[in-house]
């Protein structure tokens, strides 16, 4: 597991997002439950409830029970809350109490969630309408029971989750103090319907890439495959041998191997029959000469295959057939066959999973959550010295280990040495720094945190990038050049000199002091709106469209093919919203629509940006929306795609989906714009590609660079001219 750096608003490939219809409309009770015989009790009424959920596979009762009989120890407590409305299961959020020592002495009680550690999403179980009902009563419960614990921890919940989209903001209400940061990344493949067009090129199983290497192995070996899925199969077998695989493989690479541990094992052992009987498990074997080389172990829930772990071990010229790849490739192929919507890699930034089919890095969090009480002032503060102390334990431990496998799986220069020690040395003391500043008192210090760039983004320039010289010092000083070359232009300039001007008024704040900040900033004539620290609309408050035209939506206007006088517009992302300036007076704003998933931002784009005059503006995830209005058959001229800007990295095949999407929303001659942040080293290539695509598709397509306050690249996608215009 690989920690990264700030959190972004936009989403990659989301768990799916949650509904909040019926808000404000329940009165729900709570109970909770503190005995094994009482969890045990629950089977029947949990699996039922998390069936009609968004919840993953680490939230089902199998995963949660069997975590809970293997890893609670004497001094865990459990804290099941089990929210109803009328005498009806809506929600659970399973947590259990452990009490930290110090030389054998308690000193905190430390709440968190059953199955952290082993889980890659911890999240809510949560009927779909009750959410925010269903948090705020947790956050009733949390100031009700303040005397009974002093921190709760809630790991790795994912960016999509509703701890992360509701929860922030009902602390907030209720005066909690959350402090928020970014730990896991776990990458993600959407894969392609069945029957979609992109699904033929995208199929693993027929790439040339995995003909090739397949002909390789069973030229030179007796190669099969072998897949343990039933719970009549010898799974203890199975699990034993993919233990040996995984310590055989982590002990080359210096690491020690966490299933030279029976317990675990046994565990292992217990949930996979149980997943084997609700059909939720595939293992997966690549054997030579009748001994597995490589496993998948791979979970399919609902809607997404989990790739658990994967692993191969073998002799240098077996490896050199990629069996680790092959065995992946299978388990992608039985998702793709079982029609799941996405392939997740889980927790872990490891290269294979970027180079191999371009996945887009979905976040995880850490939310830590204090108590009011004043008694617990004291142990808090001696809770978060002992926690930093043991995270600085930790991580230098998996750092060295990381030194002893990098220097093992190639040569290294001295320079590649003194390249590598320096990126990891500044990202431990900008880790070690964020920590102790989001964790004082001090609300207003905590703005002052240091952006943390990933390892694996300093490596590979980011998601799907082609591995660099990375260590290399020069390739340090140049991107560090590059960063000083890129604050230094006249415009960043000139904005840094209205700055110092005129200083800075925060107008409005969500979320103060966390890695989610939302902040409408006045600094003289010039609003903008900021979000984690980056700047979104800018607006001029004196109304002078001719200086909004020199920033970065007037250049994005400036379109190479001609519009309509009047032209209907769809905008994804509320961060278009200073376009609404850009048409007053010589334009018709109610022929914008907005479509925004976040709600705080559409309040803010109405409040202070002025959509609210005459613009429609809608809330709601990007994709049924766009579903909803190909069925209404809404048409528009110009389609503006901001709300993937991070996601420069996705597939071409993705992309293409993408862009099939927007043209079936427009009239003919109608003009699509992409806008994409230039991210990975080979970002000119893929951008390329994906334009030389668009063309074979008979599209007009043509790239615009805008160096403005952003630096980005604008593709402008059109279909057949119009015979008439649009209505």
């Amino acid at each position: 597991m690989h920690q990264t750096q700030e959190s972004i608003l936009i989403d990659p490939p989301p768990l799916k997002k949650h509904t909040d219809s019926n808000a404000g409309t329940h009165r729900l009770t709570v109970q909770a439950f503190t005995t094994n015989a009482e969890f045990d009790r629950m089977e029947e009424r949990w699996s039922a409830l998390v069936e009609q959920c968004d919840a993953t596979i680490y939230q089902t009762y199998e995963w949660q029970r069997t975590w809970w009989k293997y890893f609670a120890e004497p001094g865990h407590t459990l804290r099941i809350l089990l929210f109803s409305h009328e005498d009806r299961p809506v929600g659970i959020i399973p947590l259990y109490i452990r009490t930290s020592k110090m030389l054998g002495l308690p000193y905190a009680r430390h709440l968190q969630f059953i199955g952290h550690g082993l889980s890659d999403y911890c999240e809510v179980i949560a009927l779909p309408g009750f959410e925010r009902e269903v948090l705020t009563e947790f956050v009733s419960y949390l100031r009700s029971s303040r005397q009974h614990w002093d921190v709760l921890d809630l790991e790795d919940v994912n960016q999509s989750a509703i701890f992360f989209t509701l929860l922030p903001e009902i602390l907030e209400e209720s005066h909690f103090h959350m402090i928020q940061y970014q730990g896991n990344v776990c990458p993600q493949i959407v894969l392609p319907a069945s029957g979609v067009e992109s699904a033929k090129s995208f199929d693993p199983a027929k790439s040339d890439h995995t003909k090739r290497k397949l002909k390789r192995l069973q030229q030179n070996f007796k190669a099969e495959m072998e897949v343990i899925e039933k719970d009549t199969d010898d799974i203890e077998h199975g699990v034993n041998a993919f233990a040996y695989i995984h310590g055989q493989r982590w002990k080359n690479l210096g690491y020690p191997s966490a299933f030279d541990d029976d317990h675990l094992k046994s565990f292992h052992v217990e949930f996979s029959r149980k997943f084997a009987r609700r059909g939720w498990l595939r293992m997966f074997f690549l054997k030579i000469d009748d001994e597995p080389i490589a496993v998948s172990y791979t979970f399919y829930y609902k809607n997404r295959a989990y790739m658990y772990h994967s692993n191969a071990h073998g002799t240098d010229e077996i490896m050199r057939c990629s069996p680790g790849f092959l065995i992946r490739n299978a388990a992608l192929v039985e998702a793709i066959n079982l029609k799941m919507e996405i392939f997740d890699y889980l927790r872990g930034d490891e290269p294979y999973k970027y180079k191999e089919w371009q996945a887009v890095d979905s976040k995880n969090y850490l939310l830590r959550i204090v108590s009011p009480s004043l008694s617990s002032k004291p142990r808090i503060a001696l809770f978060f010295t002992k926690d930093l102390s043991h995270k600085a334990l930790i991580r230098t431990q998996r750092e060295l280990f990381e030194y002893k496998r990098f220097k093992i799986i190639r040569k290294r220069s001295l320079f590649d040495k003194a390249g590598y020690l320096t990126i990891k040395g500044l990202g431990l003391g900008t880790l070690g720094f964020n920590f102790i500043l989001r964790h004082q008192p001090v609300r207003a210090l905590r703005k002052y945190q240091l952006k943390q760039r990933s390892f694996h983004e300093e490596v590979f320039g980011g998601s799907g990038g082609k591995v660099r010289n990375k260590f290399h010092p020069a390739t340090l000083l140049g991107g560090w050049w590059s960063t000083a070359t890129r604050e230094l232009r006249p415009s960043r300039f000139t904005a840094r000199l209205r700055l110092l001007r005129y200083g800075e008024r925060t107008v409005a704040e969500i979320n103060p002091g966390t890695d989610q900040t939302i902040r409408v900033v006045d600094s003289g004539p010039e609003r903008r709106l900021m979000v984690a620290g980056d700047h979104h609309p800018i607006i001029f408050l004196p109304k002078s469209v001719a200086e909004l035209k020199r920033e970065y939506w007037g250049k994005l206007l400036e379109t190479p093919f001609p519009l309509p006088a009047t032209p209907k517009i769809l905008i994804l992302g509320a961060g278009g919203s200073a376009i609404i300036r850009l048409f007053e007076g010589t334009g018709d704003p109610s022929r914008i629509t907005i479509l925004e998933r976040n709600p705080r931002l559409a309040e803010f784009a109405r409040e202070f940006f002025g959509v609210d005059q005459g613009a429609v503006i809608l809330v709601g995830d990007m994709k049924p929306a766009l579903r909803k209005m190909q069925a209404e058959g809404t048409k528009f001229d110009f389609v503006i795609d901001t709300a993937t800007v991070e996601t420069a990295d996705l597939s071409k095949e993705h992309e293409i989906a993408l862009c099939r999407q927007y043209l079936s929303l427009l009239f003919p001659g109608g003009l699509i714009a992409l806008r994409r942040v230039p991210g990975p080293l080979n970002h000119d290539e893929r951008l390329s590609a994906l334009t030389e695509s668009l063309r074979q598709l008979k599209l007009d397509v043509v790239r615009k660079h805008v160096r403005e306050r952003w630096d980005d690249e604008i593709l402008y996608v059109r279909t057949a001219r119009k015979s008439e215009g649009s209505a």
